[in-house]
């Protein structure tokens, strides 16, 4: 007879779904980014860069939510093993991170970095360099 499965605690529990969530939207996030690199047509780059920036915003909602502060809290006075005690360090490193930046640079870093990405395409080939100054400045101001 095998032993019945050890539950998860619940505050662990909340945020490891909430942190399954996250990842989930991260991928569909890599996949229209490499599309955006490598399929997509060139008039579609506001488009895309305004769903990336949703995506963003909204991975950055989830990230930010004062319940995950709570959980987090709870989390630590319950009984996790080692590795659920070194996920929940990486799960609260993430939200202090998520919550230094707020949600409307979030959403400008992406429209500013897809638009300068997007111009590189063109601007390269054409050795255009002031062109690509230009767009650069924007997501230098943003990593400022």
């Amino acid at each position: 007879m095998t032993p019945a499965p050890i539950p998860t605690p619940p505050a662990y529990e909340a945020l490891t779904r909430v942190h399954a969530r996250l990842h989930r939207l991260g991928h569909l996030d890599a996949i229209a980014r490499w599309d955006q690199s490598a399929n997509m047509p060139p008039a579609g780059n506001a488009a895309r860069a305004a769903a990336l920036a949703e995506i963003a915003t909204l991975m950055h909602a989830l990230r930010t939510d004062p319940r995950l502060a709570e959980d987090i809290a709870r989390a630590k006075d319950e009984p996790l093993d080692e590795l659920q005690r070194a996920n929940l360090r990486e799960i609260e490193r993430d939200w202090f991170r998520a919550n230094a930046l707020p949600a409307e640079l979030v959403e400008r870093r992406v429209l500013v970095t897809s638009r300068c990405e997007h111009a590189w395409r063109g601007q390269r080939p054409a050795n255009d360099w002031a062109g690509f100054a230009a767009n650069l400045r924007p997501v230098l101001a943003m990593a400022r």
